[in-house]
């Protein structure tokens, strides 16, 4: 049930773009097509929906640019409304130039689907980039994942619906698992190493898999932390791998490109300018990082602090991390000129990060939102201005 993205694409599919919808593997993006295949059915008939999936082995036999023109145009409809619908496009090597071939045709509405960023070619994508919207698509949020298994709020309580979602994530594949050990196998084995690293370290053609892999395992062990290639490359060298800062920083890149780790800038806040030295890097869900790591143990503002990320980029929010002075905010959030300012703390009972908390934010002398948001099961409430909120609360807002 990915209702805000389905509206995304129900407001664009009148129009003349390329829809590309881009999200992490297991996010959900084959639902979301199900889910539009039945929108457009019901109400663009008579329509004829040309459907692939290029990670099935039935259509495997599309990934060339001859064979998979000829059998879309072979599905053409005159007589009826067309719509190309496309999972998976990646694994089609030429597909960019198929689809600027198709869009000129001017008869298809056109809707891709990708784990990677839309990269490449550079002649391409700027021909791409007037013809494409891209979407960017997250796993479940919380009133996602209570939505799409019909939790029953009242009789099981936020606090401890919350705290189910922190340990099992947003990727809707593994809530019909019973058992922790088949989740983190299959996110481990089937989605992290098969689906996305295996075709990351192919499209980039990374010879040197070993130290991709230190790489990997340190972004892995050092979430909500500042992160430069400099900084992986001396920690490595340290224990004896050789590294380099243009090759660690390739395997970072390449691993953003996949929406495995999400990487936020830090924005000088009094200069209003972003800083470009060091950036932290967040994990695209919590059951990556557990799968991975093979446990749910993780310190608490960590976790917190991914999943309050990855709700502000849900809710279309640009989301840097701030910095003050010599302090750092969590989040500073900005939409349509409108900016908030967030810090993430494990529990109000912990003074002393309380209070540095707070303080921070009363350092910044402007009058957008602030707010401070625990994991502590108190009612939300103002302390000189700004919001203290429980997570779950937070989450549960609009």
């Amino acid at each position: 049930m990915k209702i805000q993205y389905l509206n995304q694409l129900i407001d664009l599919a009148e129009t003349d773009d390329i829809k590309y919808i881009c999200g992490v593997e297991g996010s959900g993006k084959t639902i979301l097509f199900d889910e539009l295949e039945s929108y457009i059915t019901e109400v663009y008939a008579p329509a004829n929906v040309i459907r692939l999936n290029l990670n099935q082995e039935e259509d495997a036999k599309y990934h060339t640019q001859l064979k998979f023109e000829k059998y879309i145009e072979s599905r053409y409809k005159s007589e009826e409304n067309n719509f190309i619908l496309v999972d998976n496009i990646e694994k089609y090597p030429d597909f960019k130039k198929s689809l600027l071939k198709l869009h000129a045709k001017k008869v298809y509405k056109i809707f891709v689907s990708s784990p990677f960023l839309l990269k490449g070619d550079k002649d391409l994508d700027v021909l791409l980039e007037k013809r494409v919207k891209v979407i960017k698509m997250y796993p479940f949020g919380f009133n996602e994942y209570i939505n799409y298994q019909n939790l029953d709020v009242e009789k099981m309580g936020t606090a401890n619906l919350f705290k189910a979602y922190s340990r099992v994530g947003g990727l809707p594949d593994v809530y019909g698992m019973k058992s922790i050990d088949q989740r983190f196998f299959y996110v481990r084995e089937e989605l992290i190493f098969k689906k996305i690293i295996d075709v990351v370290l192919k499209r980039n053609k990374i010879r040197n898999r070993d130290m991709f892999y230190d790489v990997l395992d340190y972004l892995m062990n050092h979430t909500n932390e500042l992160i430069s290639a400099y900084g992986i490359a001396k920690y490595l060298n340290g224990k004896g791998i050789t590294a380099d800062n243009k090759t660690v920083s390739k395997f970072i890149d390449a691993i953003v490109e996949s929406n495995l780790f999400i990487e936020v800038q830090r924005y000088e806040i009094r200069e209003e300018k972003y800083l470009s030295k060091d950036c932290k890097y967040y994990v695209a869900d919590l059951m990556y990082n557990y799968a991975y790591r093979n446990t749910t143990e993780i310190d608490d503002e960590k976790m917190l602090s991914n999943i309050v990320l990855l709700e502000l980029l849900r809710r279309g929010k640009e989301v840097n991390v701030g910095k003050l002075y010599k302090k750092e905010i969590d989040f500073m959030s900005m939409m349509n000129g409108e900016k908030e300012y967030i810090q993430v703390i494990g529990n109000l009972s912990d003074t002393t990060r309380f209070n540095d908390a707070i303080s921070t934010l009363l350092q910044i002398k402007d009058n957008y939102p602030k707010y401070l948001i625990t994991n502590s099961s108190s009612k939300s409430f103002d302390y000189y201005g700004i919001k203290i909120m429980n997570i779950a609360d937070w989450l549960e807002a609009k």
